[in-house]
């Protein structure tokens, strides 16, 4: 059996559980954290995304991924494509990704 592992869900519910100290984050993080530690246990690979979510899963159950793979790309217009678009010339960020908890920001009173 291989297993993916994108990130290591112990960490993401570990800080969820320091966010909200709750009796369903405390039982959330124990059910991820057993089901992880059976998945590293019973895989025959381990594929993690990078060498800091492997060192993690060697930290927290005693074994590193047996491959690495990069999910990244190459930023880069095909040749003959042109940019027709105006580029803003200041400063600017673009944050991309899913509405939760680690990507939304918690405002006081909300």
């Amino acid at each position: 059996m291989s297993t993916f592992f994108h990130n290591v869900e112990a960490r993401f519910f570990l800080g969820a559980l320091r966010h909200s100290r709750t009796l369903h984050a405390l039982a959330v993080l124990i059910a991820n954290y057993l089901a992880e530690r059976k998945s590293v246990r019973y895989s025959d690979k381990i594929i993690c995304m990078t060498s800091r979510d492997s060192d993690l899963l060697h930290r927290l159950y005693g074994r590193p991924a047996t491959h690495l793979s990069a999910m990244a790309i190459r930023d880069q217009l095909p040749t003959g494509m042109d940019m027709t678009a105006d580029v803003p010339r200041g400063k600017y960020a673009l944050f991309v990704g899913g509405h939760f908890m680690p990507t939304v920001r918690v405002h006081p009173g909300s």
